[in-house]
């Protein structure tokens, strides 16, 4: 700080002496043609030296986030910047530069030096510079192809500046566009699955900065468990967690909770996720790792919440009991002896198949619990006691995704209940 107060100290006082002598040449008269070049060249240089100085205070102590390693050039050009009315901070790497760029508060301007550890080119600068909402400049030996904006290392004084004044002055409105309000304007309930700490962080932060609050779950389990118990807007799940990955997760909550009779929108995550929604995967979009804000932003916007859900009119018919179409046909196989006997077999094995299985979900031996929903699912199909197939089918994915919770073979049995009765009576 002692040597930021010097520079600032010295530079006023020659600035100040500029100053007089502009009022001083200016009142001379009666020169010769060379002697009113040299006057006028001096006034024209003074001029331009002094406009600097009154734009550079114009900067109104915005702050300037630097990704550069510790060492001689950093202490030069955070001198220079405090000399200047800017607030800078320094980071050491190009992770904590973007994790810094997320939490700074009017951020003015990125300054990312081309030697940075981690620095990746355009993709570095993508996402430290919707992560800030801030333009971002490289410092390199020559013109970067990927950089918009830079300037030479090592840098010059005026250089700076001058760049400087045409980002900071006047102040950029790259930020303007992100919606701070967006969560109180269209509320969602949203869950993120990622299995890695510092992700789930990040985007956390991402959220908060447009105004929502969000669950989280580390894989595939926890977000059925979560499913389960809450009514979700918006699921942002990474596709490679651990144990049930977000493909499979996907499905699951699909089965359980179909967008259609107001279930969460399924939203994949991936570094490596080619363009495009994975076919029957149960997602509806995709974000590109690192989540970029503005692309999160329309994602929260194109999310209907609840409130939108509750008022659309259901399309949906509830599942019959039934279906008459099968039980047609089954009349015109046989005759009503045929059908009676095969209601019969049914009214005596399902009922005991179901019987095992709620044994075997209560003790956990999911091999059996998948053998028995597949079977019942296969005999209540050929009977045409659809929500029976359903109900089974369900369990039957509960099995092979590990996820024995709940009480689901008790609806499964009321469904077969009522099923045999009325088939009984067709």
């Amino acid at each position: 700080m002692k040597c930021a107060n010097l520079l600032s100290s010295s530079v006023e006082t020659a600035l100040n002496h500029v100053r007089a002598a502009v009022l001083d040449i200016e009142k001379l008269q009666a020169l010769s043609p060379e002697e009113a070049r040299l006057r006028e060249s001096f006034l024209s240089q003074a001029r331009i030296l002094l406009g600097l100085e009154l734009k550079a205070r114009r900067f109104g102590g915005q702050r300037v986030l630097m990704g550069l390693g510790a060492g001689p050039l950093r202490e030069e050009l955070n001198d220079w910047l405090e000399g200047w009315g800017l607030q800078p901070e320094f980071c050491d790497d190009c992770a904590s530069l973007y994790r810094q760029a997320l939490q700074s508060n009017r951020l003015g301007l990125v300054i990312v030096d081309a030697t940075l550890t981690g620095y990746q080119g355009k993709g570095s600068l993508q996402s430290v510079r919707q992560a800030g909402g801030a333009p971002v400049v490289v410092m390199a030996e020559s013109r970067p192809p990927e950089a918009e904006e830079w300037f030479g290392s090592p840098p010059q004084a005026g250089q700076l500046l001058s760049l400087l004044e045409r980002l900071l002055a006047p102040q950029p409105k790259a930020s303007s566009r992100l919606n701070g309000q967006l969560g109180r304007e269209h509320p969602l309930k949203v869950l993120i699955a990622e299995d890695l700490a510092l992700n789930q962080k990040l985007i956390g932060l991402l959220l908060s900065r447009l105004g929502y609050q969000a669950d989280t779950a580390n894989n595939g389990y926890e977000v059925m468990l979560r499913v389960e118990k809450d009514d979700y807007d918006l699921i942002l799940m990474d596709l490679n967690m651990p144990g049930m990955n977000g493909l499979e997760a996907a499905a699951r909550v699909r089965q359980l909770k179909p967008l259609a009779t107001g279930g969460p929108r399924l939203v994949a995550m991936s570094a490596n996720l080619p363009n495009g929604t994975p076919q029957g995967s149960g997602f509806e979009e995709f974000l590109a790792k690192p989540v970029q804000f503005e692309q999160l932003q329309n994602v929260l916007r194109n999310s209907p919440s609840r409130k939108q859900k509750a008022h659309r009119p259901d399309s949906t018919p509830v599942l019959p009991v039934i279906d008459p179409d099968i039980l047609s046909n089954l009349h015109r196989l046989g005759d009503r002896e045929f059908l009676d006997s095969l209601i019969e077999d049914a009214a005596q094995e399902l009922p005991q198949m179901v019987g095992l299985l709620m044994d075997c979900w209560e003790r956990g031996q999911v091999g059996e619990v998948v053998q028995l929903a597949h079977a019942i699912k296969g005999s209540a199909s050929t009977l045409g006691a659809i929500r029976v197939a359903r109900l089974a089918g369900e369990i039957e994915q509960c099995g092979k995704s590990l996820q024995l919770q709940g009480q689901p073979v008790t609806a499964l049995a009321a469904a077969l209940e009522e099923a045999l009765e009325q088939l009984q009576a067709a």
